[in-house]
């Protein structure tokens, strides 16, 4: 693996699972949605698959299944007419025959996503925590005069809430908006840049996710993947991951040039 040398003076961060272990709090808010639309719990494991393209898409994972959405994106996409009965459900079948289960339509989706939004917005800090390290990493960065920022698909008001009240030291943070492309489109990345007034060419980007190594990769950054999150390591390797740390200060230690660690953990 190659060295991280000091012509690096921007760090963008994503949030859960890389700066913040959110994973309780989010399965909390989802499976609070799914019980007020009566609709079965979904477990921890699930939930820490289901992260990572927004919250839209967590509760279209968690109402449809993953499956669903690799075929058919989003339920705001699925005509109402277009729903059939097979065996009693209600659900949509596609060009190779498979069934899948509609049990909301889209008005009713809609109404779920906002109750979770609601309980998050409300509960986003009852387990939530910085990742051991993570607070001595942020300080480190900034004293040594990096530029840092958040980048997240999480929805902009927690972004900005949970930024505020764990790392009020970091001014920009970033969450999905609606006139900006989440990742791993490069927008939310370059809005970033555009607001710490930093070029792409001396950013690096940290996170825990498969999306992380995508949205680097679109926004021709390097990046670091974290294999504490919500992502194992043997994952992060499989999605393209080259440059793997194992804790946070690990993160200090390669921007520093002090440190040169191998995707299997060894110097």
């Amino acid at each position: 693996m190659a060295r991280l040398y000091m012509n690096y003076d921007t760090v963008i961060f994503d949030l859960d699972g890389t700066l913040l272990d959110t994973l309780k709090d989010l399965d909390a808010a989802v499976n609070y949605a799914l019980a007020e639309a009566g609709l079965p719990a979904v477990t921890l494991e699930q939930t820490r698959e289901y992260v990572g393209n927004g919250v839209r898409n967590l509760m279209l994972r968690s109402i449809y299944g993953p499956e669903f959405v690799k075929v058919f994106k989003d339920i705001a996409y699925v005509a109402a007419d277009s729903i059939t009965t097979a065996d009693g459900k209600r659900g949509l079948a596609d060009g190779e025959g498979r069934f899948f289960e509609i049990p909301v339509g889209r008005d009713d989706f809609e109404k779920i996503l906002a109750d979770f939004r609601r309980y998050y917005s409300e509960h986003s800090l009852v387990n939530t925590k910085p990742y051991e390290g993570v607070e001595r990493l942020i300080s480190g960065l900034l004293d040594e005069g990096f530029a840092v920022a958040v980048v997240s698909n999480k929805f902009d008001a927690a972004v900005k809430d949970l930024c505020a009240h764990f790392f009020p030291q970091v001014k920009v943070a970033v969450g999905q908006q609606e006139n900006i492309a989440k990742k791993p489109a490069p927008d939310m990345v370059n809005e970033a840049l555009r607001q710490l007034g930093r070029s792409r060419g001396s950013a690096v980007y940290v996170g825990d996710s498969e999306v992380d190594i995508q949205t680097a990769a679109n926004s021709d950054m390097r990046c670091i993947s974290c294999a504490w999150g919500f992502r194992d390591e043997d994952f992060l390797l499989n999605s393209g991951a080259d440059t793997m740390v194992y804790k946070p200060l690990d993160i200090l230690d390669l921007l520093r040039g002090e440190n040169e660690r191998n995707t299997d953990g060894t110097e």
